[in-house]
């Protein structure tokens, strides 16, 4: 039997997780606090349109000792990572895959990337290298996730659209372990595809991220607003551009129809990208995968992003007003 444990039970983690369960795999969620009390006399509630299903699996602390899965899925929050490198570490035998499935760019990014910045350490994301000392990234494979869910209460999701994810190799093969998990994803009834270029996921998905949700911040609209408004509209142009080329610039090479991204957040409507939420909820935002990576990346090769780099600086202030939490860097 697969053994597949979870890091973040947020609405993310939740929902992918509850679907895996579904394969027949031994599904471990670790979380921590009330929802972790819930799901452990309750187990997981999960709603999609009008049906409910309770997940009854093994809910655990990040302090259990629940041996070493075969799979394991980081869903919690970019910013977080660091700090659960080590106890990942210490559930992962040579045999175990890691997948994280973040916003932004992760930290593994320039891992096996040939070029001038092959192997070049993002130090936004992992300021002390806790994440490069304890986790092996021979063993990692990138994730992008799109889904549309939220937690209605502790142990309690909702769903609004089958999970569809994309895989790959960080160097860009379509290697056995990588069918293998796309099988699994497969049979767990999500759509996913086993992408020979994982990057190029990670940047288009970022296209629409690196404008929507700071923008939302700024401004508090939702992502219809921010599409229709001729100024924002114009600002999430301008940074989509800036963003393509500066990956073009690294040789990451993906096809951005600036139009068709800026329809989805029309489409969207009154929904809050999540950096908004997570702002008015007086949580910390992940600022520097969505936003501050590029920033780094584009001062390292000397190749300017400047509406990138204001809209960074003045969500950084915001945050650093507002939210005593968010660590400036």
């Amino acid at each position: 039997m697969t053994h597949i444990a979870i890091f973040g039970t947020g609405a993310v983690g939740a929902t992918v997780g509850s679907f895996l369960h579904e394969t027949g795999a031994k599904v471990t969620f670790i979380s921590r606090g009330k929802p972790l009390e819930v799901m452990k006399a309750n187990g997981l509630t999960v709603h999609y349109k009008d049906n409910q299903k309770i997940v009854h699996a093994d809910f655990v602390s990040e302090h259990d000792d629940f041996g070493t899965p075969d799979i394991i899925l980081l869903t919690v929050k970019s910013y977080d990572l660091p700090s659960i490198a080590a106890n990942v570490a210490n559930h992962t035998s040579k045999d175990t895959l890691i997948i994280p499935m973040i916003n932004g760019i992760p930290w593994w990014h320039f891992y096996g990337l040939k070029g001038s910045l092959e192997n070049f350490a993002l130090s936004g994301l992992d300021p002390e290298g806790l994440l490069a000392k304890h986790i092996p990234l021979s063993q990692v494979l990138g994730g992008v996730i799109y889904v549309d869910a939220t937690m209605e209460a502790p142990g309690v999701v909702r769903h609004r659209i089958t999970p569809k994810i994309k895989i790959g190799e960080p160097k860009g093969k379509i290697s056995t372990r990588l069918e293998t998990l796309a099988a699994l994803f497969a049979k767990a009834g999500m759509e996913n595809v086993a992408s020979p270029d994982i990057r190029s996921e990670i940047w288009l998905k970022l296209a629409w991220n690196v404008c929507f949700n700071p923008i939302s911040v700024l401004t508090g609209a939702t992502s219809g607003p921010i599409a229709t408004d001729p100024g924002t509209r114009k600002l999430c142009t301008l940074m989509m551009q800036e963003l393509h080329a500066l990956a073009e610039k690294i040789g990451i090479r993906f096809a951005l129809d600036v139009e068709e991204r800026l329809a989805i957040g029309v489409k969207g409507g009154t929904h809050k990208p999540s950096m908004l939420q997570d702002f008015e909820a007086g949580k910390r935002m992940e600022i520097e995968g969505i936003i501050g990576a590029i920033v780094e990346i584009s001062e390292k090769i000397g190749y300017p992003t400047p509406n990138i780099a204001t809209v960074h600086a003045l969500l950084h202030e915001k945050a650093t007003i507002h939210l005593p939490q968010q660590t400036r860097t």
